[in-house]
C-alpha cells in the first residue's frame, strides 16, 4: 500500500515544479502517436498471449505530420482561454457546512503563472486547528492538478487561492469552465490526524450549460480498455521540461475514483524510472504525462525514444486496493 502513495506524491511534486515553469517554457518537440496495427484491449491480449505463449501486447506508435502546427494552435487556444477566463464568474455560495467549518467560494482570478484560480474562504469555528488540502479537481469532466494547502487556527478565518493547472485544461480544449469538482480533505494542524475524508463539492459558473463538455481527439493509440478504464497514448514528447515524456489519456468509467501508475518500464531494452501517478474521478477523463528524467536517458544512452515496454497499476484512489495490473504493453516509436 505504501508503493502508490509514494509514487503518488513524487509525481505531484514534479507537477509542481512544472506548473511553475511552464508560463516561461518554450515549445516542445513532439510525435504524434497513430495505430497503425490497430487497438489493443487488455483482455484480448492476455487470452491471446496464453494461447501463443507470449506476454506482451505490442502497438506501433508512429510520427505525424499532423502536428506541424500545434505550437500555433497552443498559443492561440491559451489567448482565446485567457479572454473567455475573464468573461467567467463564480455566485458566492456555501459549498461546504459542517461541525464549525464553513467554506465559501468568493469569485475566480487569472493568475499568469499559476493560472486559473478559485478564491476560497474557510472559516473555522471548531476547537481545533485545521488544514484544508486538495491535489486534484475535475473541471466539466475532465482532471487538472489542484494543489492547495491552508491553515486555519481554531475560532479563525482563511482567504486562499486553490489554483487549477492550466495544462490539463488547455489539453483538454476547455476555454469557460463551466462545472468545478473539488475534493478537499481536512486534518488537524497540529497531529495531521485526519479531520475530514476528501469530500466533493461541486462548483458551476456562470458559464454552466452554455456550452458542450469537449470531446477528447481521437488521435493516439489505445494501450489498454478493460472494466471501464481506458488509456491512449497520445504522443511522444522529446523535450519535455523533465527530459521526455508520453501523454497519455486516461479514462475512467468504473463508478469508482482511481488512482493509475506505471511500473517496470524499458525504453530501447534498457530499464528505466518512470514518474507516473494519476488520480482520476469516477466519470471523468484527464491527460497526463509519463516523465523520463533526461539524467536517466543519457546515464543509459538514450538520444531518442525507439520503443518502450511498461506494465499499469490501477487502484481504488480512496484505500488503494488493486483494481487492474496489466502485463507488460510495447510500442515502438516510427522514424
Amino acid at each position: 500500500m505504501q508503493k502508490p502513495i509514494l509514487t503518488a506524491l513524487i509525481a505531484s511534486l514534479l507537477t509542481l515544479s512544472l506548473s511553475a515553469c511552464q508560463a516561461g517554457s518554450g515549445s516542445s518537440s513532439t510525435r504524434a502517436l497513430s495505430a497503425r496495427t490497430g487497438t489493443t484491449d487488455a483482455s484480448t491480449a492476455q487470452t491471446a498471449a496464453a494461447a501463443t505463449g507470449a506476454s506482451t501486447a505490442q502497438t506501433t506508435i508512429t510520427d505525424s505530420a499532423a502536428t506541424s502546427g500545434s505550437a500555433a494552435a497552443d498559443t492561440t487556444a491559451a489567448t482565446t482561454a485567457e479572454l473567455a477566463a475573464a468573461a467567467v464568474t463564480l455566485p458566492e455560495t456555501v459549498i461546504f457546512q459542517q461541525n464549525g467549518l464553513t467554506i465559501t467560494p468568493k469569485g475566480l482570478e487569472d493568475d499568469p503563472i499559476w493560472g486559473l484560480g478559485i478564491k476560497l474562504n474557510i472559516d473555522n469555528q471548531t476547537e481545533r486547528n485545521l488544514m484544508v488540502q486538495s491535489s486534484y479537481a475535475a473541471v466539466d469532466q475532465y482532471m487538472t492538478e489542484a494543489l492547495f494547502s491552508c491553515d486555519i487556527a481554531a475560532g479563525k478565518s482563511a482567504n486562499d487561492t486553490l489554483y487549477l493547472g492550466s495544462s490539463g485544461l488547455e489539453a483538454a480544449g476547455i476555454i469557460a469552465p463551466g462545472e468545478i469538482r473539488l475534493h478537499l480533505s481536512v486534518a488537524d494542524s497540529d497531529n495531521y490526524e485526519t479531520v475530514l475524508e476528501p469530500a466533493e463539492m461541486v462548483l458551476q459558473t456562470s458559464a454552466y450549460g452554455q456550452t458542450d463538455v469537449p470531446e477528447p481527439s481521437e488521435d493516439g493509440i489505445e494501450l489498454l480498455n478493460q472494466d471501464g478504464v481506458r488509456i491512449v497514448g497520445r504522443y511522444v514528447d522529446d523535450s519535455s521540461f523533465w527530459g521526455a515524456g508520453i501523454l497519455l489519456l486516461l479514462d475512467n468509467q468504473t463508478g469508482q475514483d482511481i488512482l493509475v501508475q506505471c511500473d517496470n518500464m524499458s525504453v530501447n531494452d534498457v530499464m528505466i524510472t518512470p514518474y507516473f501517478s494519476s488520480t482520476v474521478f469516477a466519470g471523468c477523463r484527464g491527460y497526463s504525462e509519463i516523465t523520463l528524467l533526461s539524467s536517466d536517458l543519457e546515464e543509459n544512452g538514450i538520444t531518442s525514444i525507439d520503443k518502450a515496454e511498461l506494465t499499469f497499476n490501477i487502484y481504488n484512489a480512496s484505500d488503494y486496493s488493486s483494481l487492474i495490473q496489466t502485463d507488460p504493453l510495447q510500442f515502438t516509436v516510427g522514424s
